[in-house]
């Protein structure tokens, strides 16, 4: 991540000029293109020119009428009020924030934002309310958001920190509040790493870490497990690409009764995509929510699924670490 001294990416982008007049009446090839040369030049602004931030908010805008977000793409309006997979409208809605201290120590204090909605159904979640009922919640204001995470700032928050649920379908609301926010916070992204193209070419250059908690080593258990028909592909195909632009932090947390089919196989896919990046593997599992109707996910991680997994990793020579995070 930034060392403290470079200004975070948020604050890059909108101190980058956009070479492009009017942002709300231009054609959606206009604005990739002027988005991609944007990224390139990181020139400052002259004027009241738009910013590489400002593109971002109409594209991120316009991608909400035909939403295709992550990769369920579901394609429905959502500025008309529609809800696809995630169950978000035209609006986020915020769960919970709070300066958190229950992190990677060098994301702490960190002033997290649990945003409502998701785009997996995990049996074991720990925060079924943000799946169950996305329309609840604080309706994310920018202005008001910035003036809180300032206010967290204050009280010692080093990292901005935003998870669920998941943030990708809240990702218009937060960048129009990013454009608020003038405390320089490291940005952090929390996310299963299913995520379409669509939104990660909205994060280009606007995260300064993304905490991939990667999930399933097959489809089959993203299936029975989290409700949706693929995931191995679409999050390797994601992680691949921001480890292109972003700096990344790898974890996995252990399920019972699926070392052999989803840690095992992880390990060989995340040594060959991403063999410098250190994985943090999370044995802390509890059974909550739906867990209890799975019988092999009703109960805590046995001795020898423990050390099955970290033979697994120790065998292929990766630089793992154990953690107790809750």
């Amino acid at each position: 991540m930034r060392d403290g001294l470079a200004p975070p990416g948020f604050i890059v982008c909108r101190e980058t000029a956009a070479p492009i007049g009017d942002v709300r009446g231009a054609e959606d090839g206009e604005l990739a293109q002027a988005h991609e040369a944007a990224l390139r030049s990181r020139k400052p602004p002259v004027g009241d020119r738009a910013s590489l931030l400002d593109v971002k908010i109409e594209m991120a805008r316009r991608a909400l009428q035909d939403c295709r977000l992550c990769p369920h793409e579901c394609g429905v309006d959502r500025t008309a009020g529609g809800r696809g997979f995630c169950g978000v409208g035209p609006r986020a809605q915020i769960g919970a924030q709070m300066v958190h201290l229950g992190e990677l120590p060098d994301l702490v204090p960190a002033y997290s934002v649990f945003l409502s909605g998701c785009t997996m159904r995990c049996v074991y979640c720990r925060k079924p309310d943000l799946l169950e009922r996305p329309e609840e919640g604080e309706v994310l204001e920018p202005a008001a958001f910035a003036r809180e995470v300032e206010e967290g700032a204050a009280r010692g928050a080093r990292t901005l920190k935003l998870l669920g649920g998941t943030p990708e379908p809240s990702v218009h609301a937060l960048l129009q509040a990013l454009r608020q926010l003038r405390t320089p916070l490291p940005l952090v992204w929390e996310s299963t790493m299913f995520i379409a193209p669509q939104c990660l070419r909205l994060l280009r250059g606007v995260v300064d870490l993304f905490v991939a908690n990667v999930r399933y080593g097959n489809d089959t258990c993203a299936r029975e497990l989290s409700g949706i028909d693929r995931y191995v592909t679409p999050a390797m195909e994601a992680l691949r690409e921001v480890s292109r632009w972003s700096d990344v932090t790898l974890r996995h947390l252990i399920l019972p009764g699926h070392v052999e089919c989803c840690t095992m196989p992880l390990a060989a896919m995340l040594e060959e995509l991403l063999p410098d990046v250190e994985l943090v593997l999370l044995d802390q599992y509890r059974p909550f929510w739906r867990a209890f109707e799975h019988p092999t996910l009703s109960r805590r991680l046995s001795d020898d699924e423990r050390g099955a997994a970290i033979e697994a990793v120790s065998a292929r020579k990766r630089l793992w670490r154990l953690s107790d995070l809750t």
